[in-house]
């Protein structure tokens, strides 16, 4: 029996007591005394701890702190819902806007499935898959080149130290033209079957990438520029098409395309908690 419904049993006997006591003329009968009801009441776990007092329903109103600990305690989904949203002022002064995308859906370097992962909802920079107008080789992928590097590297240096405090890495699959290959990272960008569910011209079809909840429908896949102004634009994944100098993207739409290596593109980042 696990504490919720230790609780549960309890509240129950409580209420069925008070009803009792109330029926009889205020006497406590004997099976429903203190020393009964305490002995119904199994062990607590030596590892339990009480939820953070402050936590709140409404996922904005939380730190990053508060955020770790009910999801570390197993709670998330019992306080927040997919899509839930907050806000998170980046070092340089912009504002974006994270939502939850699904629950226990990504994996630590251990194969634990972490509580919360978070997508953009805007999309930072104007950025081509090589950070150059030449087509990479063939034989690299996204995390490889420069364009990896400079978009991962940078969104990580510009955020707050709170939410970098409770953010854990996880391993993404990616793809060159013939082999999936994988990277530790604490912020990732979607890849192919991630976004759209199948691979398509791709090769990471049968493999460990899985859909995101929130992906599943086309609008769900829209993204707009920093802060949300603008016009919906295209943004790009982590997955280049087979056999070809061409990059899997999702266009203003949210529909799969493809566009050139020497494309500039949105990116959408998530991470893990």
């Amino acid at each position: 029996m696990d504490i919720l419904q230790q609780v549960n049993r309890i509240n129950g006997h409580v209420a069925l007591s008070f009803m009792t006591v109330a029926a009889m003329g205020g006497k406590m009968p004997p099976s429903l005394d203190i020393a009964n009801l305490a002995s119904t009441i199994t062990t607590i776990p030596s590892d339990w701890k009480p939820l953070p007092s402050e936590a709140s329903y409404v996922l904005s109103e939380n730190t990053p702190a508060v955020i770790k600990r009910v999801a570390d305690m197993g709670m998330a989904t019992h306080y927040w819902r997919e899509q839930d949203t907050i806000d998170i002022q980046l070092l340089d002064g912009n504002t974006l806007t994270f939502a939850i995308s699904d629950f226990y859906h990504d994996e630590d370097v251990s194969g634990k499935r972490l509580p919360m992962t978070f997508w953009s909802q805007n999309l930072l920079y104007s950025e081509n898959w090589t950070h150059s107008n030449n087509n990479p080789p063939p034989n690299l992928g996204f995390y490889d080149m420069a364009a990896g590097h400079y978009i991962l590297n940078d969104f990580w240096t510009l955020l707050p130290r709170d939410w970098r405090d409770v953010i854990t890495p996880v391993v993404k699959e990616y793809n060159t033209t013939d082999e999936v290959l994988t990277r530790e990272v604490p912020v990732f960008v979607p890849n192919n079957v991630e976004l759209f569910g199948t691979a398509s011209a791709t090769i990471l079809d049968g493999l460990g990438s899985r859909q995101y909840s929130t992906f599943r429908s086309q609008t769900g896949r829209v993204r707009r520029l920093n802060n949300g102004a603008g016009e919906a634009v295209r943004f790009g994944t982590s997955s280049r098409r087979t056999n070809e100098n061409r990059a899997v993207i999702a266009n203003a739409a949210g529909v799969r395309s493809d566009a050139s290596f020497r494309t500039l593109v949105g990116w959408c980042v998530g991470f893990c908690i």
